[in-house]
């Protein structure tokens, strides 16, 4: 059996993976990754990119591949709730309201004044290659993929893995003298006996990634995402929402799009090729809709973190430390965030200059970001639920549901009454969309920081500010 010497293994091949073997390289440090899968994700999975994961990109070379690949912000300028895309009902085709998100529209000013880089939407499908590419371009023959962990063991100084080609079945012993898990939390986590803490099976979520020309129906070119209340539609609020997934030029004209479903976990299990497609059909009240399946991906929400994020000298990252639901975007850019701050604590050690205790510093960072980000994340999700209450709806019935969307939008005095209820209900939206906070106003309390004496300035409890 061959061996290979390196300074760090990375285990896991997705964004946070990725993004250590480009910073480590960018530091001088010698890494081997390995990725059991033959490429990169085949989903779309997560994909907005925040302004600091963006300035994180920026600093390492990468920002300008991402931006040319991704959604500009004029086309991720809003979110929308909505009645249905498509029909020619009285119910059809309304707004019941839009949120300037994520810094485009009246956002923008203040973001471009509060950082040197925008947001993008860039899903993993196709984030991933870009970041492969300046891995691979910075480590050659060192970022492995159909290359997987078979087994390691930690001592003082190291550790001592077992690699396997899934091509050919060769195996490699690897000496490191660090290891990043960045797998998902499937492998290396549980093989240590870390547990995760939180909340778990929270919902089925089922996302149809399909292809679709939907501009004729799509009324403006700027919506990141729209949630549906069809009371023509299976289920409740909300009963599905729509993203464009690109490729350029992105906004209505996208070519290919993601809807996902949330119901109890049981019933997401009915969820195939075949069935989804009417579903659609129906959701978006398009009965006409000429689609594509791509894929079908049925994953749990959940909102929880690893109970440590270090053993000796086995470092955790990503989702393998921490799971969120997919409100206000904060998973992947977590895991950004998390090979940002671990990275350059590795170099510092490994180059002499900070001892092996630093690493305390990196749990101690990152995981009371994380346990915020969870519950952030959890908040807003459930905060969906505050929307139907103020438009009226009624879970099961359609009658219900139907009369209360009329009241909606009828004039005078009823309609207003309604209308003013949706739109206190926004403020509370407000919080998933617009939290410039939870991405630019992160703060370390403790870790590898020298107070200066002065008082740390207030945060903003609504996270907006």
């Amino acid at each position: 059996m061959k061996t290979i010497d390196t300074e760090v293994l990375i285990v896991g091949g997705g964004g946070c993976g990725l993004t250590a073997s480009i910073i480590l390289a960018d530091l001088g440090v010698d890494s081997l990754l390995v990725e059991r899968h033959p490429s990169t994700s085949h989903l779309p999975k997560a994909h907005l990119l925040s302004q600091r994961t963006m300035e994180i990109f920026r600093h390492h070379g990468v920002a300008d591949s991402l931006f040319a690949e991704g959604s500009p912000v004029d086309k991720m300028s809003k979110v929308r709730f909505a009645t249905s895309l498509g029909g020619d009902g009285h119910l059809d085709r309304r707004t019941i309201f839009s949120i300037d998100a994520f810094g485009g529209g009246s956002l923008r000013h203040r973001y471009e004044m509060d950082s040197p880089v925008v947001c993008t939407d860039l899903p993993q499908i196709r984030l991933e290659p870009v970041l492969r590419d300046h891995a691979e371009q910075r480590n050659p023959g060192r970022v492995l993929f159909h290359t997987q962990l078979e087994s390691f063991a930690a001592d003082d100084d190291g550790v001592t893995a077992v690699i396997s080609d899934r091509d050919t079945g060769e195996q490699t012993e690897v000496r490191a003298r660090f290891m990043i898990a960045a797998d998902g939390g499937k492998t290396v986590g549980p093989a240590l006996g870390i547990q995760t803490i939180g909340e778990k099976n929270v919902l089925d979520m089922v996302t149809v990634y399909f292809e679709a020309d939907l501009s004729p129906w799509v009324p403006d070119d700027g919506t990141f995402q729209t949630w549906f209340a069809n009371v023509n539609a299976k289920g409740l609020w909300s009963n599905g929402n729509l993203g464009p997934r690109g490729p350029h030029p992105w906004g209505a004209r996208s070519k290919e799009w993601a809807v996902h479903f949330s119901m109890p976990v049981e019933e997401g299990k009915k969820f195939d090729n075949t069935t989804v497609v009417p579903r659609i059909r129906e959701l978006l009240g398009i009965p006409e809709l000429d689609l594509n399946v791509l894929s079908v991906n049925h994953w749990i929400i959940e909102g929880v973190h690893a109970e440590r994020y270090r053993e000796g000298r086995i470092l955790l990252a990503g989702d393998a430390a921490h799971k969120h639901p997919p409100t206000s975007g904060l998973g992947l850019n977590s895991g950004i965030g998390d090979a940002h701050n671990l990275c350059w604590k590795l170099a510092a050690i490994l180059r002499g200059w900070a001892g092996i205790d630093l690493l305390d510093s990196y749990e101690a960072e990152r995981l009371p970001v994380a346990q915020q980000n969870i519950d952030w994340a959890m908040m807003t999700f459930r905060a969906h639920a505050i929307l139907p209450a103020a438009v009226g709806l009624v879970a099961g019935d359609q009658e219900k549901n139907r009369q209360a969307l009329t009241n909606l939008f009828v004039d005078g005095r009823r309609g207003e009454i309604r209308r003013s209820l949706v739109a206190e209900a926004t403020t509370s939206l407000r919080r998933e969309f617009q939290a410039h906070d939870l991405d630019l106003g992160v703060v370390y309390e403790d870790g590898a920081v020298l107070a200066d004496g002065t008082d740390a300035p207030g945060r903003d409890p609504a996270g907006l500010e």
